[in-house]
């Protein structure tokens, strides 16, 4: 059985590797900011096979939060087997101009 972290656990990535993870009985330790997105997950993955899943609401931005984060996830998994981090940002950027050709 795999014990799995994952950072950035609502990007579709991370959904999908979840998913397989769930079918093959891991458990699972879900971080992302959005806690509706992060409970329907986490039902969900349940459905599908994962030994136990917990979840803790957090931006991947709140530095501050990063050891409080990780000792909740080693408590509750026992130790990490994998990490996925597949949380990013993305830049603001100002609008696109019309080129002539």
């Amino acid at each position: 059985m795999k014990r799995v972290l994952i950072i950035g656990a609502t990007s579709a990535i991370s959904m999908a590797c979840s998913r397989l993870w769930a079918r093959q009985g891991a458990r699972l330790f879900l971080v992302a900011r959005n806690s509706e997105k992060l409970q329907a997950l986490a039902s969900d993955l349940s459905l599908r096979g994962a030994e136990s899943v917990r979840v803790f609401e957090m931006s991947a931005e709140d530095t501050p939060r990063h050891a409080a984060m990780l000792e909740t996830a080693v408590q509750a998994l026992g130790s990490i087997d994998v990490a996925l981090i597949a949380h990013g940002t993305l830049p603001t950027s100002p609008p696109a101009k019309p080129t002539r050709t």
